[in-house]
């Protein structure tokens, strides 16, 4: 999976949980922004969310955040998801200042108590970090998709991608397999403890668990993850990822007969 793709996985567990978070994402399109506000709309389910267009303007940080607080002032804490979408305008010598506003209300924002999500266009991601660093510094989830073409490699359905993902398929890198279990432990804890269903502990938390575990060579762990993971349970786009995962454990663990088995698993 390429960073597109482990930055999507990390932003999708991200809105899972009810959480109080702030988030940034840089885009390369508007439109892709929206897309991503459509696919988390879905993976938040049921819980409040609304969009609001950023203009990165004097006196705009003002108004953003009183439109923002009318919004979230009626959500359960914790609950909401507010995305705060990059208009797209181009960015003019006065735009600092807009972020220098949005830096001194840093506080103000991180008291709406929800998940605000800002998706930027590069150049307002970079005026992010060089006029509001304090705000960027609350941002723990600092992401960067531009490319969703490769995301659902694993979910094509003939025979020679099957054997491609199971031979060949791309490890998160290291320090994105710990961010994504490090917050993936904290919301299965939540999780349990709200008695969410098997098959949701097993696609939300399980799975994704057990691919950072294999992504950090982590054995012992990857295996006690994969007996939490009923095939069952799985949804039908996850398991040739699920598949091919199985098969580099017992490869590694040298249980070869059982790793052919993976291998030749048929697709349908």
């Amino acid at each position: 999976m390429t960073a597109p793709g482990e930055h999507l996985e990390l932003l999708k567990n991200a809105v899972r949980q009810s959480v109080a978070a702030l988030t940034v994402v840089e885009v390369d399109t508007v439109a892709r922004a929206h897309e991503l506000v459509d696919l988390l709309k879905f993976e938040s389910e049921n819980r409040p969310s609304a969009l609001l267009s950023l203009t990165a303007v004097p006196g705009a940080a003002t108004t953003l955040l009183d439109a923002s607080r009318k919004i979230t002032g009626a959500w359960h804490s914790g609950t909401g998801v507010l995305f705060l979408v990059d208009d797209g305008q181009k960015t003019d010598e006065k735009a600092p200042r807009f972020w220098a506003d949005m830096n001194a209300q840093r506080e103000s924002w991180d008291a709406l108590n929800c998940h605000i999500i800002f998706f930027l266009l590069p150049s307002n991601y970079r005026l992010l970090l060089q006029v509001a660093g304090h705000l960027a510094d609350w941002m723990p989830l600092k992401l960067h998709i531009t490319d969703l073409a490769d995301v659902s490699g694993y979910e094509e359905k003939d025979r020679a991608s099957y054997q491609s993902a199971v031979l060949g398929a791309g490890k998160l890198t290291p320090k994105i397999a710990g961010q994504q279990l490090a917050i993936l432990e904290q919301q299965l804890s939540v999780a349990l403890h709200e008695g969410v269903q098997r098959k949701t502990l097993a696609r939300r938390y399980y799975l994704p668990m057990f691919e950072a575990a294999m992504s950090l060579s982590d054995l012992n762990r990857a295996q006690s993850l994969r007996q939490k993971v009923p095939e069952k349970d799985l949804q039908a786009g996850d398991i040739i990822k699920w598949w091919g995962m199985n098969f580099w454990l017992d490869f590694l663990l040298h249980h070869l007969n059982q790793a052919e088995i993976w291998a030749n698993t048929p697709v349908f």
